[in-house]
Order: structure tokens, then C-alpha cells, then sequence
């Protein structure tokens, strides 16, 4: 794994391009005022869970600042994720949008958080319905986290900007039936994960940051001998997909630009066995992870996703592939309670244009292919 993956604002065909964009706008470009210091460890990641219109239960994961939120949250019969952004009002209350895979916003939370309890009213975009809603933080069984985030920029004798933008969601607590060992190993991933292996040690997560900041403006001063600016910018970000069942689904995005024509950008899912202790791959869930049929598979849910007439292949439309049997099983994977989110990166299967591409695809489906002595059996048949 790397320290971190890359980014950009619009990616076509994703889910997750939605949450990158929202934890980009809604996490690190905050108020002025917070940028008078690198450091900042001051918001909060919840899990709710509860009801909209008292019959349909939802789970929502938010991360709050002092002023901005922002996450995901899925109805429990479906558990697609969903984008949510939104700000706390003069009031006290919070305004949180619902967000399309476009970005569009399709729907309003909004409501007040009162101790563990977070509660109001849901309309859609067009005012033609509206719910109430009402939420319960989830305490027990879960992985907890405590949020940490450094931002801070530089300009330098020729006008180059820097800018550094790292979130951390830490892992603090884990379910009381799971070995206390699991927890260490869990920071660790997490540090690796997003700030490099060079960061482990005994030193806290507030330390570690400001390391990484030192070096990084130390590392991208303007050289004299140029008579141009220079900009750099590296951006990360984490949110949690699903921390349920002992089945836990991290999420880590990145924005990097060094020059160039553009900068690059991606996102790394991880799916741990807590039980197991460790990180699920192709060959941990599925029996013949380059079975055509199962392949098949995701070719028929692009197409539909993509709404491909049938005359019109993958390479066709845009794809690297020569024809659609090529296309490849991904290792790159997010687990929910209801399937599996692939996903394909920059260059992967597709042109930079095109951006990354993913495809959500039930247990149902995939239950023939599955492991029986994988962790996501065990859900795929509740």
C-alpha cells in the first residue's frame, strides 16, 4: 500500500468521487482563521443510526468540524453509500446537503445535535416531500476514531504557492470482543497508510504531523535559478464506508500536483476482518478471483450503469480494452453490508478523462463466487 492515493474534483462513474470532493470542500478549506495554525485536532467522526419517517432505517457516518460536516449515509436495505456535506447555521442547527453521484444536490438534512442524538427533518431538493429523522450514535461494536488534520500553506520570493491538507481518523477503541492487540495494529495501518511507514513510532499522531509538515515545506522550496513560480499540493483524506458486523471498510483519497498539465489523483479502499485482524483481498473473498463469469459480471453492471446499447462495446465507448471479456477484476474494494464496490484507478482500464470508474455489485451476485470462510460470507447470507 501506498502512503497515499490521488485525486481530483469530478471523477465520471464513481461513488467515491463524490466523497473525495466533499471531504476536499467540506474538511480543509475552512475559515481563514484556522489556517493561523498548521496543527488542528478539533472535530469528531460519528456513526448514527436511526430512522427517516420512522420506517426506514438508515446508518450515517459525519465528521465535524466547528462549523462544516460531512460523510455518507446509507439506508440499512441498501447500503449504498450516499454524500453528505453542510455547515452549522447561525441558529446552531446543521444544514447538511445530500449529494448525486454528479454532485448535484438532490436533498436537506437538517437538524440539531443535542449529546448523542442527532435529529430533524429531511426534504427533498424539489420541496415536494419531507420527513422527519432521528439519530442515535452508535457506541458499541464498532471501531472508534478520533480526527486529526494539519493544514497550512506557503508562498514563496516567486509567487509558487505549497499547500498541505492531511486528515488522520485514528483508531481509538475497538469492540470489547476482539483482541486488545488489534487495536495497535490498526494505528499502525492507519499511519502507514496515510502519512508512510517512516511515521511509526511512539511519538502521538499530533507529533507525527507536524514532522510531516516540516519536512514537506522544507522539501518543496522554490529553487533561485528558475524565473517561475512553482506550485505543489498534496492532499489527503480518510472516511469510514462501514464499521459494522466486525467488518470494518476505510476509505483513503488523495489529491498530489507537482506540474504539469494537471495533477493525479485516486482513492484506496481497504476492507478488514477484525476478527482476523487482517486486510481482505481478491483472493481472501473470492474462490477464482479471474473466474470469467464472475468478471462477466461486472462487465453487465458498467454497461447498465453506463446505459451501453448492446451493439456498443467497452473499448468502443473508451475503454482500454480491446473487447469486453478484458476487462479485469479489481483488487481495489470497498465492502458494505449489502455487496462490493470495485473500483478501477487512473490509467487502469480508462484515459485520464475519463477518470476512475466503479461498480457496485450485490452479495446476491456475487454469493456463487464467494469463499464460504470469508468474513463477507457471513453477511452475504444474513
Amino acid at each position: 500500500m501506498t502512503a497515499f492515493q490521488i485525486r481530483k474534483p469530478f471523477k465520471p462513474f464513481t461513488i467515491s468521487s463524490a466523497f473525495v470532493w466533499l471531504l476536499f470542500w467540506g474538511l480543509f478549506w475552512v475559515e481563514k482563521a484556522e489556517a493561523q495554525s498548521p496543527l488542528v485536532r478539533n472535530f469528531e467522526q460519528i456513526q448514527y443510526q436511526g430512522t427517516l419517517n420512522g420506517n426506514l432505517p438508515i446508518v450515517m457516518n459525519l465528521t465535524f468540524t466547528e462549523q462544516t460536516a460531512s460523510g455518507h449515509y446509507f439506508y440499512t436495505k441498501y447500503q449504498i453509500p450516499i454524500t453528505l456535506e453542510g455547515a452549522k447555521q447561525a441558529n446552531g442547527t446543521w444544514k447538511i446537503e445530500e449529494k448525486d453521484k454528479s454532485y448535484n444536490t438532490t436533498a436537506f438534512f437538517e437538524g440539531k445535535k443535542v449529546g448523542d442524538k442527532f435529529s430533524g427533518s429531511w426534504r427533498n431538493a424539489a420541496g415536494t416531500k419531507k420527513f422527519a429523522f432521528a439519530l442515535t450514535q452508535i457506541k458499541e461494536g464498532i471501531v472508534g476514531f478520533e480526527g486529526y488534520r494539519i493544514k497550512d500553506e506557503k508562498q514563496d520570493s516567486k509567487g509558487g504557492i505549497s499547500s498541505l491538507a492531511i486528515e488522520v481518523l485514528y483508531p481509538t477503541s475497538i469492540p470489547t470482543d476482539l483482541p486488545t492487540t488489534l487495536l495497535q495494529k490498526l494505528q499502525d495501518s492507519v499511519i502507514v497508510g496515510q502519512l508512510g511507514a517512516e511515521f511509526l513510532g511512539k511519538d502521538n499522531v499530533a507529533a507525527k504531523l507536524k514532522r510531516l509538515h516540516k519536512g514537506y515545506f522544507e522539501g518543496n522550496t522554490q529553487d533561485d535559478d528558475l524565473d517561475f513560480a512553482l506550485n505543489y499540493t498534496d492532499e489527503r483524506s480518510m472516511s469510514v464506508i462501514f464499521n459494522q458486523s466486525h467488518i470494518l471498510t476505510l476509505d483513503y483519497s488523495g489529491y498530489s500536483y507537482a506540474g504539469g498539465a494537471h495533477g493525479t489523483y485516486g482513492t484506496l479502499y481497504q476492507i478488514w476482518d477484525l476478527k482476523k485482524g487482517k486486510i481482505l483481498h481478491a483472493k481472501d473473498i473470492f474462490v477464482a478471483p479471474q473466474n470469467p463469469a464472475l468478471r462477466q459480471l461486472l462487465v453487465r453492471q458498467l454497461r447498465k450503469d453506463l446505459a451501453l446499447p448492446k451493439e456498443q462495446s467497452l473499448g468502443d465507448y473508451g475503454f482500454f480494452l480491446d473487447k469486453d471479456a478484458d476487462l479485469p477484476l479489481p483488487d481495489n474494494m470497498a465492502a458494505t453490508g449489502t455487496g462490493i464496490l470495485f473500483l478501477y484507478g487512473l490509467y487502469e482500464i480508462a484515459p485520464y478523462v475519463m477518470g476512475t470508474t466503479e461498480i457496485f455489485i450485490s452479495y446476491a451476485e456475487l454469493k456463487p463466487f464467494m469463499r464460504n470462510d470469508c468474513a463477507l460470507w457471513l453477511l452475504a447470507n444474513q
